[in-house]
């Protein structure tokens, strides 16, 4: 990835870990606490990153940083997924057969009509940005980390895959 292209990354990560810290400051979401430590992870990695010309070694350990935090990540997004149940369950049980006059009815009408479905579809909602939130910041994770491979990839000629160069390559030799 060209330098240009890691700014970007790092940019729109740094801009995640912030949106990602307003979304869940303050919540005591068994979840947000582990997503809150990966934000804050990166918002102090990033700094390091910039001008760095790593080492294969250092690009070895950076790459298994990331591949923790995206497993951390992973973690959060299956228990957010699960938590979205209950307001789920609430919506439904909530209103009955009144669920397609209920969604029929505008934003301002709908929390006069049922007040606890409303709150159980906004939480829904809610849990729905953090989660395009936090799949966009495990893309860009991912990334970084091809970033990161290619500064230590040698960069030479990329070797030509047609047929005319496997004529005269020897045969592979099996094992007795």
């Amino acid at each position: 990835m060209e330098q240009f292209g890691m700014l970007n990354v790092m940019t729109s990560l740094e801009q995640n870990a912030t949106q990602l810290n307003q979304m869940l400051s303050g919540s005591n979401q068994p979840y947000a606490a582990p997503i809150l430590s990966v934000a804050n992870d990166v918002s102090q990695m990033l700094p390091q990153l910039s001008g760095m010309n790593p080492n294969r070694q250092q690009v070895d350990q950076l790459r298994q940083q990331i591949t923790d935090m995206r497993m951390a990540i992973q973690q959060a997004h299956n228990d957010i997924l699960q938590a979205e149940e209950a307001p789920l369950q609430t919506y439904r049980d909530s209103l009955g057969q009144q669920k397609d006059e209920f969604e029929g009815a505008s934003a301002f009408a709908q929390p006069g009509m049922n007040a606890t479905a409303y709150d159980a579809l906004q939480t829904f909602r809610q849990s729905r940005k953090l989660l395009d939130c936090l799949d966009q910041f495990n893309s860009d994770l991912m990334s970084l980390s091809q970033g990161l491979e290619h500064q230590v990839q040698p960069q030479g000629k990329t070797p030509s895959t047609t047929n005319s160069d496997f004529e005269h390559d020897p045969a592979p030799v099996l094992p007795d």
